[in-house]
């Protein structure tokens, strides 16, 4: 094998390297966006029941931790991180 034909073999499996990344990405930035559109819908709901803030915290966790199982503990921190963004962005808007 000459040096050029390894110097395309090198490239070949870089490019693959770099799709194969690129498809995990988009995969987990898809499921990602379908957890978050999961939370708001839990937010909405609690909200609607008029719960306290703390209580609507646990209602949104306990709907999470119901509906992805052994990959909430996994997803936990990124998700109370998300519910703390919309709460933070609602204050905002509400001026409260």
């Amino acid at each position: 094998m000459s040096i050029a034909e390894i110097s395309e073999l090198v490239g070949l499996i870089g490019t693959l390297i770099a799709f194969i990344v690129s498809v995990i990405g988009w995969f987990k930035e898809k499921k990602w966006t379908k957890i978050k559109s999961f939370i708001e819908e839990k937010m909405i709901e609690a909200e609607k029941q008029e719960l306290s803030g703390s209580n609507k915290l646990k209602y949104v966790l306990l709907a999470c931790k119901e509906e992805y199982g052994k990959t909430f503990e996994r997803l936990e921190s990124s998700i109370r991180g998300y519910i703390e963004e919309c709460i933070n962005f609602s204050k905002k808007i509400n001026h409260k």
